[in-house]
């Protein structure tokens, strides 16, 4: 937690500065991240806002997207990685 010092008082901030930067983190991460958080202000009687960040990463709360869990494959990734645009857009829809 990071408090803000504004007129009249401070503004106590979550989720800011949490990763170096080069550090890789994401919306699954950050959906993660924000239902810890927001559990424990909730459960100290506060009102949380949600406010910042890209429209995905808050539209992941807001909405409710439910992300797996999922764990790097590499040898996909290497073997995708030349792929164009259009040749993963008709390979996901072959999916």
């Amino acid at each position: 937690m990071r408090d803000y010092h504004v007129e009249g008082g401070t503004v106590p901030s979550h989720l800011i500065d949490i990763c170096e930067p080069g550090q890789k983190y994401n919306v699954y991460a950050f959906q993660q991240d924000f239902y810890r958080v927001y559990g424990d202000i909730h459960t100290r009687g506060a009102m949380p806002i949600l406010c910042g960040g890209t429209g995905m990463y808050i539209e992941s709360v807001t909405r409710g997207y439910e992300l797996p869990e999922v764990e790097q494959n590499p040898a996909l990734r290497e073997r995708l990685k030349d792929q164009s645009l259009e040749e993963l857009r008709d390979i996901l829809a072959g999916l």
